[in-house]
């Protein structure tokens, strides 16, 4: 199959997955925007439940780990950093921001996967891990109330 797109508009090449790429596009065309993010959220959570991060009481450890994850799994990296009332997430999702089904989907999935993680690590039933926004490709979270 040669490298070029289709009358659809869908990349077909050599190195694509036209099946994810169909999923994400059938995603967009049935589900509304809050289904979007509360499925891509779950894969999130899922993920958290897959690789679970260890307690060390320290924020610097558990960027360290939590980077060292997004490292093996192409997912970029994060700065955490402790302010009044939570926890500040500056993530850059790397290659997966690019444009790929991915990146509108990553986001959520990051919102669901600190959730998991912080409440796994003992975070009351009050806090929660919200999207703040995204400047370029770094997504912008919080934790907290």
């Amino acid at each position: 199959m040669s490298n070029h797109a289709d009358r659809t508009g869908l990349w077909l090449g050599d190195h694509s997955d036209l099946l994810l790429e169909l999923l994400f596009e059938e995603m967009r065309a049935q589900a509304s925007g809050e289904e979007q993010r509360a499925f891509f959220g779950q894969i999130g959570r899922r993920l958290a439940a897959i690789f679970p991060l260890e307690a060390h009481g320290d924020v610097a450890m558990l960027e360290r780990d939590a980077n060292e994850l997004f490292r093996r799994l192409g997912l970029g990296s994060a700065r955490i950093a402790v302010t009044e009332g939570g926890l500040r997430i500056s993530h850059d999702p790397g290659a997966a921001s690019g444009a790929t089904p991915w990146a509108a989907a990553m986001p959520a999935i990051l919102e669901g996967v600190y959730d998991a993680w912080f409440r796994a690590l003992g975070s009351g039933p009050r806090l929660m891990t919200t999207v703040l926004g995204q400047q370029g490709r770094i997504v912008e979270l919080r934790h907290g109330l």
